[in-house]
C-alpha cells in the first residue's frame, strides 16, 4: 500500500545564490545541493528546495495574455507560502526577530490561532512566507491521533496498526499534519452551516 511521507515546499527566488546565502545566513539551513538555479536546503528535520525564477522574456512579448510560459518567468518569485513545524517556537522567534526576517504581522509577538497552533510568519529575501509553528497540543491515544485546538475544540483521526508500527516522532508529527489537513475543511464546512443556521 502506498503511503504519503513528507512534504518538500519548493520556493521560487531571483537569483539562487543570493537566495541560498540568505537562508543559510538568516535563517539557519545548512545547504544540501546548490547548482544553477536549484538548491535543497535543510535544518534538523525541515527541508526546502528554492529554484530559480529569473526568466525576463515575458516582459519582451508582445501579447501577455498567457503570461506563464516557462514557469520560471521573474515575476513569480516570491509568490509562494510554506509552513514548517518546529518544536521550540518562541526559542525559534526570538532567534528569527535577531536575524530580522519577521513578516509584519508577527513583529510584535507569536499568535496563539483558533486552529490550535502557536505561529509566526517570516519573509524570506523575495518576499515568500515562511511560516513557522507548534501544534498547542496533541496526543496520540486510545487508536485516535487527536490535537486540541486552543479554543478546546478537538479534532481526531484514526490510528491504525500500521500507523502505530510506524510512529516514529517524525510519523507522528507527519500525522498530525494530515489530521489538520483532512478536517480543518471539515470545520470551516461545518462554521459555515452554522452561520447560515443562525
Amino acid at each position: 500500500m502506498a503511503s504519503l511521507r513528507q512534504t518538500i515546499p519548493a520556493l521560487p527566488v531571483r537569483n539562487t545564490t543570493a537566495a541560498v546565502d540568505f537562508y543559510r545566513d538568516r535563517f539557519g539551513f545548512g545547504v544540501l545541493h546548490h547548482d544553477a538555479g536549484f538548491a535543497v536546503l535543510c535544518r534538523d528535520d525541515a527541508v526546502l528546495h528554492l529554484w530559480e525564477a529569473s526568466d525576463e522574456t515575458w516582459s519582451k512579448r508582445q501579447s501577455l495574455e498567457r503570461p506563464v510560459r516557462s514557469g520560471a518567468e521573474s515575476f513569480i518569485a516570491g509568490t509562494a507560502s510554506c509552513r514548517i513545524l518546529v518544536e521550540g517556537v518562541d526559542e525559534l522567534y526570538e532567534e528569527m526577530r535577531e536575524s530580522d526576517v519577521l513578516h509584519p504581522v508577527s513583529k510584535d509577538e507569536v499568535a496563539n490561532t483558533d486552529f490550535g497552533t502557536r505561529e509566526f510568519a517570516t519573509l524570506d529575501l523575495d518576499g515568500n512566507l515562511v511560516t513557522f509553528f507548534q501544534w498547542t497540543e496533541s496526543e496520540c491515544s486510545a487508536g485516535r491521533a487527536e490535537v486540541r485546538t486552543s479554543s478546546g475544540g478537538v479534532m481526531s483521526r484514526p490510528v491504525t496498526s500500521e500507523t502505530r508500527s510506524r510512529s516514529s516522532g517524525l510519523a507522528l508529527r507527519l500525522l498530525d499534519d494530515l489530521v489538520w489537513t483532512q478536517r480543518v475543511h471539515d470545520v470551516f464546512a461545518l462554521s459555515a452551516r452554522v452561520a447560515r443556521d443562525d
